[in-house]
């Protein structure tokens, strides 16, 4: 309750955010600065840190999110929301949320909800969007 707050400065998708994430982090931080100050004149003064994320360029991850074609839905998907023995995957990617923490925060709620009842014995499902 500071009175200071987070402004997200910019957020890309497809070949716009693969030129901004080839921008080295001082230059990213730069154009944001550059278009906030057309909205918000004051932006530059207002400004004390910055925190961005080039996601094709960060190893293992090649992305911000998943994204599926309605075959990929049945043929690929529906199998990944089975456990695999002990392993069990969870994100954003594992539910109709796609891109957004809110589905990361289902899908892990979800896998809790399923892992208490493996280690429980009780048959308790938490329901998931979409399916």
């Amino acid at each position: 309750m500071s009175g200071k707050g987070i402004l997200i400065g910019y957020y890309n998708f497809n070949d716009k955010a693969v030129a901004t994430g080839n921008l080295s982090y001082q230059q990213r931080e730069q154009l944001a600065l550059e278009k906030g100050s057309q909205i918000h004149p004051q932006y530059r003064q207002e400004f004390e840190n910055a925190f961005s994320v080039s996601w094709h360029r960060t190893k293992y991850s090649q992305g911000g999110w998943a994204l599926y074609s309605p075959e990929e839905r049945q043929t690929l998907y529906k199998p990944m929301l089975q456990p695999d023995k002990q392993v069990y995957f969870a994100g954003e990617h594992m539910t109709y949320l796609n891109a957004w923490m809110a589905g990361a925060l289902e899908s892990a709620r979800s896998v809790v909800a399923a892992l208490h009842s493996r280690v429980t014995n009780q048959r308790f499902t938490y329901p998931v969007l979409g399916s």
